[in-house]
């Protein structure tokens, strides 16, 4: 026979073949055992649990080049996983900003709604603060743009009543110390009328007095002569000025007496230089009071972290329990669900 060839059959049993077999030509010898390391590998997806692991096996295809008796397979099973050039996808940082605008101003509504001693005023800001509290507490679990929207309007709605309740309080504020400057300046006029009803007391029955004895001096200073007339002369020229002076005092003082009080405003009330007004100024005009964000399009995932890799997005979780819900969640992002490494908790 020209060329002979040993021609092997799939029915044929390793144990009839002796010890060694042709096999493409080439003679090789049957080992009693063979081990063969298939290293990890890898799910095309994501089983629902660990026990989807242990289960798997894969195509067991034995060396052409060794031949055994018996053959042992090893190999590690694991989920998919990431690849190396993911990054994190920009949704996360679309919702973090958004996040981050609404904590800021609910940071900046605590610190402005302070709780003022003027009754009826302090009750409002305590349930202002209560619900400031409440939207903080919730800030974090917010996943999908529709919570967001409302958590937006929320905000703003609190940021219109803080605003508010800060006018209200400030305008109650300010007529508190217009009445109290009032009452200082209508003090102080008082006891100017007063001061001039005791001045115009004392300088009648004087005045009165002086003018009498300069009609006296006047008389007298007819009939005198000489010397007698010269000193009555020099008597009605130092008290003239004097009973002028006390004309002119009394005078004054009968004006003030009459004089009718006055308020006087001035350009800015005490209450307005008050500490909290910088806070308060953060609000502006409380009907502008629209929060500078944007709502991400997308949802977040329940669980795990978003990644993307070029054109493609991958939903990485950690845990078997969230394995269930972040299926859901790839679907919807439009995600192959993995792992970010080989093997879950």
């Amino acid at each position: 026979v020209s060329n002979p060839e040993w021609v092997g059959h799939s029915s044929i049993t390793m144990g009839e073949a002796g010890k060694k077999i042709i096999r493409n030509g080439i003679e090789m010898e049957i080992s009693d055992t063979q081990n063969q390391d298939m290293s990890v590998q890898h799910l095309q997806e994501m089983p629902d649990s660990d026990e989807g692991l242990h289960n798997h096996k894969p195509e067991l295809i034995p060396s052409e080049n060794l031949l055994a008796l018996e053959c042992e397979f090893k190999w590690v099973a694991a989920p998919p996983v990431l690849p190396t050039s993911a990054s994190e996808d920009g949704l996360h940082k679309e919702w973090k900003d958004a996040k981050n605008e609404i904590s800021k101003r609910l940071k900046a509504l605590d610190e402005s709604n302070v709780v003022s001693k003027i009754p009826g005023f302090g009750r409002k800001a305590k349930e202002l603060k209560k619900t400031i509290l409440e939207l903080t507490a919730t800030v974090e679990s917010i996943d999908d743009p529709k919570s967001l929207s409302d958590m937006i309007d929320n905000v703003e709605k609190l940021t219109k009543a803080v605003g508010g309740n800060l006018d209200a309080m400030k305008a109650a504020e300010d007529e508190e110390a217009r009445q109290k400057l009032e009452d200082k300046q209508r003090a102080a006029h008082n006891a100017t009328v007063e001061k001039a009803n005791k001045t115009i007391k004392d300088l009648e029955p004087r005045l009165k007095k002086r003018k009498t004895e300069l009609d006296k001096l006047k008389k007298a200073v007819k009939k005198a002569k000489d010397v007698e007339k010269s000193k009555l002369e020099s008597d009605i020229e130092t008290l003239s000025p004097k009973i002028k002076q006390l004309d002119a005092e009394l005078s004054k003082a009968k004006l003030a007496s009459s004089a009718k009080f006055e308020f006087k405003a001035p350009a800015t009330l005490l209450s307005s230089k008050k500490k909290g007004t910088k806070a308060h100024k953060f609000l502006g005009d409380t009907r502008n009071s629209k929060l500078n964000l944007s709502v991400p399009k997308e949802g977040l995932p329940q669980f795990g972290t978003l990644y993307e890799a070029g054109t493609e997005r991958y939903l990485a979780v950690s845990d078997w329990t969230h394995v269930i819900q972040g299926r859901k969640d790839a679907k919807r992002l439009k995600a192959t669900l993995c792992a970010p490494r080989e093997v879950l908790k």
